[in-house]
């Protein structure tokens, strides 16, 4: 019986490392996406910029000559 108890603990023991383990790699993994999602967002931000600067409406788009001069 305490063999049977001892070893119990151990599994339990052993489960809760596994576990313990997983979280902090996810934590890690959700650590990235975010900073990846503020990398991305900053790109979509000067991106938006940039296209600012051009003119694509559709009578532009239609008749590029007259929007260029």
């Amino acid at each position: 019986m305490i063999e049977e108890v001892s070893d119990i603990g151990r599994k339990t023991a052993d489960e809760s490392g596994r576990a313990s383990a997983a979280a902090q790699q996810q934590a890690a993994s959700m650590t990235q996406v975010s900073d990846n999602v503020e990398s991305l967002s900053g790109r979509a931000k000067q991106l938006r910029e940039l296209l600012s600067t051009f003119d694509v409406s559709e009578s532009a788009l239609l008749n590029p000559q007259k929007a260029a001069g």
